[in-house]
This record gives C-alpha cells, sequence and structure tokens, in this order.
C-alpha cells in the first residue's frame, strides 16, 4: 500500500504471523532528488515482544527495497 500526503509518501505492508520477502521499487520518486526514509518494522528477533526497528536510509528513484 503506498500514499502521499504532499510531499511525503507512506509505504506499508503487513504478512500476519508468517515473514514474506518483497520488493518494492522506488521509481516514482522525483529522478533529480534524494530522499531520506524512516523505516519502522517489526523486531524479527522477538516476535512476541510487539517491538519496533526504526532505520533511516538516503533513497532514490532507483532504490528497491
Amino acid at each position: 500500500l503506498a500514499r502521499r500526503k504532499g510531499d511525503h509518501w507512506f509505504i506499508g505492508s503487513l504478512s500476519a504471523h508468517q515473514s514474506k520477502a518483497i520488493k518494492v521499487p522506488l521509481g516514482f520518486l522525483d529522478e533529480e532528488s534524494e530522499y531520506m526514509a524512516s523505516i519502522y518494522c517489526q523486531n524479527a528477533d522477538d516476535l512476541k515482544s510487539n517491538t519496533v526497528r526504526i532505520e533511516t536510509i538516503r533513497v532514490t528513484h532507483k532504490t528497491v527495497f
């Protein structure tokens, strides 16, 4: 699922109790710009605790998550 509000994009996915690998290309982003992405994901080492890992990385229109 992807949504945009102004200059901000929000991308999310859910997979219930079983992990899945998906690829998310960011080709919809402006080719001339670089962005900072904040990634929030469940801690895969401890699925029962509901803890969240937060990571920030640089991305461009060529990035594929």
